[in-house]
């Protein structure tokens, strides 16, 4: 049996086109975290030498990496806190609807 297009049949091109899903993201989401991890694992190793922290009064030691990587983390917080209440507000805002006063 054999079967040939008609001239009616969409001919958009040979290639086909596969529609995103959820899944398909949370895969690359995936690949992409298990690559961060990886090099966050290398960067680690490679600073491990230990520095002496003295923070409000606290004195200790730990590898270089990890100091690092809690100023990021604490650096992160000081970002996402604001941030986090500016989108509570305009939330709240949309909430409200328009022509309401805010605060």
């Amino acid at each position: 049996m054999t079967h040939s297009r008609s001239s009616t049949d969409d001919d958009s091109g040979d290639a086909t086109t596969v529609s995103r899903t959820r899944s398909g993201g949370l895969w690359v989401g995936l690949i992409v975290a298990a690559i961060v991890l990886v090099l966050l694992l290398v960067f680690i190793l490679q600073n491990l030498q230990r520095v002496q922290i003295n923070l409000l009064g606290f004195n200790g030691h730990m590898p270089l990496a990890v100091a690092i990587l809690l100023g990021v983390a604490a650096g992160a917080v000081l970002i996402a806190v604001p941030g986090t209440v500016r989108i509570m507000q305009l939330r709240r805002n949309v909430r409200r609807g328009p022509g309401t006063p805010t605060t």
